[in-house]
């Protein structure tokens, strides 16, 4: 009976538990390995973005946005400025655009492109200082990664929810809210504003529509904390209210606790992972496998036979998707493989539209097969190929550089921004940049980093300017 009293006592509070929390956290009392967390992901975020820029549709997206959200002088990461809002869609969309971006494994849900953006451009516009804005960042992707986790994140999978559209755009509001100071009432009110916008499901999957769940979320973000700023009101627990919460909604009541388990002491948002090659989250296995078993080939000719063994949960997202488009392809485990030992590399030109129709490739993706084994967990993957002479080479990957227990250093994860950034400025320059995000906490106005960002523009876009 005392339990049960508990879990009516934390269902009863949890929005506003979240809030102090968000409203009360600073940067300086962050441990320091949340600390180092948050720097890392805010930096491979902007690079994530930068390589966006190169991504065919999200010139298609900038188009769109610029007609209905108008001009401004909020900085587009490596393009021209937009409207706070347009930032927020441009940005949200070019962080995700690569399909290179962070993800958080349990939740499934993508973090940085539903937070970063709307905490940028509250930053930028208020002289925030480069402290405050890694806190705010810090503080909504924490909350994002509780709440995913409260919702139980298979029974909202399989109700068919995607969870950046879901989750992100709370994080994205708690880091707006505390940008623009709001009290932890106030924080209530962002959370409330942002729950009222959730929404995406996997309907979309393998479409472009799922990376708008990511633009749509930071653009969410801002409206909740802006709208909060002045003064509007919600009802007090969008999370676990019986009528209409998010935890009701969404999925089956959930489990409260969790999202506030071990709360302040111990930071989920180290748990987020990165991606060193810009395919899906639950491929990053399969493209370390790939890249060991290049690493000690001998044979340069074309294999034989080529076998894939994934994961459950990896071959069903990814084991019977066609690589038809440059998006989709990034999706198949088919034309990962076959690009990839075409190539030799896995990169973001084995992508391009005109690489994905390659019939060199389509061949050999054709005759990839793919199977799902019970006994590979995770986004775990194992590939073995056999070569013209008889030989035969497998390897296997049950845990992806970059993620928590193998994370990327921080000369890698300078090393990919710069790759990221190639064709916007030299690699001195870039190294130059990515410097100043590592010690952003340094900078008395982070907006003047910021804008820096946005004159990372191609030279065709500068000639354009």
């Amino acid at each position: 009976m005392q339990d049960e009293q508990e879990r009516l006592s934390v269902n009863r509070n949890l929005t506003r538990q979240l809030a102090e929390f968000a409203a009360e956290s600073s940067w300086e009392g962050l441990p320091r390995s949340a600390q180092e967390a948050a720097r890392r992901l805010v930096m491979d975020a902007v690079g994530c973005a930068l390589l966006g820029q190169r991504v065919n549709d999200a010139v298609g997206f900038d188009e769109t946005v610029r007609r209905v959200a108008g001009g401004g002088t909020t900085t587009v990461i490596g393009g021209e400025p937009a409207s706070p809002a347009g930032a927020c869609l441009l940005n949200g969309y070019l962080v995700t655009a690569a399909t290179i971006c962070d993800v958080h494994l349990e939740t499934q849900c993508h973090v940085c492109p539903e937070v970063l953006p709307p905490a940028f451009a509250i930053a930028e516009a208020r002289h925030s200082s480069g402290a405050e804005l890694l806190g705010a960042i810090a503080a909504g992707l924490e909350l994002t990664v509780r709440v995913g986790q409260g919702l139980l994140p298979p029974i909202m999978r399989q109700r068919g929810w995607h969870a950046p559209g879901l989750i992100g755009p709370l994080g994205g509001a708690v880091a707006g809210a505390r940008l623009l100071g709001l009290d932890a009432a106030g924080h209530v009110a962002a959370l409330g504003i942002a729950g009222s916008q959730a929404a995406g499901t996997f309907a979309q999957w393998g479409s472009l529509t799922v990376k708008f769940h990511q633009a749509r979320g930071a653009l969410s973000a801002l409206l909740a904390a802006e709208l909060a700023a002045d003064g509007f009101t919600t009802a007090g627990d969008v999370l676990t209210s019986g009528d209409g919460g998010l935890f009701t909604t969404y999925s089956n009541g959930g489990d409260p606790a969790i999202a506030t388990e071990g709360l302040g002491s111990r930071y989920e948002l180290e748990q987020i992972s990165m991606r060193p090659w810009p395919v899906a989250a639950y491929l990053q296995c399969l493209a370390m496998a790939l890249d060991e078993l290049l690493s000690t080939a001998t044979s340069d000719t074309a294999p034989s036979s080529v076998h894939v063994d994934l994961s459950e949960k990896s071959y069903g997202l990814h084991g019977e998707m066609e690589g038809t488009s440059s998006f989709s392809a990034r999706l198949s485990a088919r034309y990962v493989t076959a690009v990839a030992l075409t190539d030799r590399k896995l990169w973001f030109d084995q992508f391009s539209d005109e690489r994905v129709r390659d019939l060199e490739v389509t061949e050999l993706a054709r005759r990839v097969t793919v199977s799902a084994d019970r006994h590979l967990d995770g986004g775990g993957a194992r590939v073995t190929v056999e070569w013209p002479d008889g030989s035969r080479v497998t390897r296997e990957a049950t845990e992806a550089r970059g993620e928590p227990t193998l994370p990327l250093g921080e000369e890698e994860l300078k090393a990919k921004f710069v790759r990221c950034g190639e064709g916007r400025a030299s690699a001195h320059e870039l190294a130059r940049i990515a410097d100043r995000l590592w010690r952003l906490e340094d900078e008395r106005d982070a907006g003047d980093v910021i804008k820096e960002l946005q004159r990372l523009m191609s030279p065709r876009e500068m000639a354009n300017d």
